[in-house]
């Protein structure tokens, strides 16, 4: 327990060290990735109690940095295991994803794309209306950005979200409608 306590102050500290320093953080990333890459190794009994720690310290991370470095980039895959497998800390990792939307752009949508539609569409699934409004608020500047990749990358959820709206306005349609007896 007493290790819990200090590997959550490491994070707390590496968190507030990395908004501090803000663009010039790159100079504790040495330290910052690899306890991340500890943490959010999936299925390590360690990384329960840490995650959401972990989760804001990336967050920060990804959001201060300047450009898209390769280890940044390698700890995404992290990013879509956790989001397929739980919809825990969802506020937290879709600020992870929209960070990683505009440092990474392109470059991002042709490494880990196929990752990122995986993960969007199963949280899409898993959540109810209010994670989907949020969801959606977070990947619009992906479609804003990138327009042509955006629908063709997410065209699974696009569909998804078109039906929905459909249904809606049919059922409200239905509702509206005087009931002939």
């Amino acid at each position: 327990e007493e290790q819990d306590m200090l590997r959550t102050t490491l994070i707390l500290i590496l968190k507030d060290t990395v908004k501090a320093l803000g663009p010039g953080s790159t100079s504790v990333h040495r330290f910052a990735l690899p306890v991340l890459g500890y943490c959010l190794k999936p299925n390590s009994t360690a990384r329960a109690h840490l995650l959401e720690y972990a989760f804001e310290l990336w967050h920060c991370v990804v959001s201060q940095s300047p450009v898209l470095s390769k280890p940044i980039l390698d700890l995404f895959p992290a990013w879509a295991h956790h989001v397929t497998t739980s919809t825990e800390h969802l506020q937290v990792a879709l600020q992870v994803l929209e960070s990683y939307i505009y440092l990474g752009g392109v470059p991002l949508l042709k490494v880990h794309g196929k990752l990122m539609q995986q993960g969007v569409c199963k949280l899409f699934d898993d959540v109810k209306e209010e994670g989907r409004e949020l969801i959606c608020r977070h990947i619009e500047p992906l479609a804003m950005a990138l327009p042509k990749q955006f629908t063709v990358m997410m065209q699974p959820l696009v569909v998804k979200v078109s039906k929905e709206m459909v249904d809606a306005a049919q059922a409200l349609d239905q509702k509206r409608r005087p009931q002939v007896s």
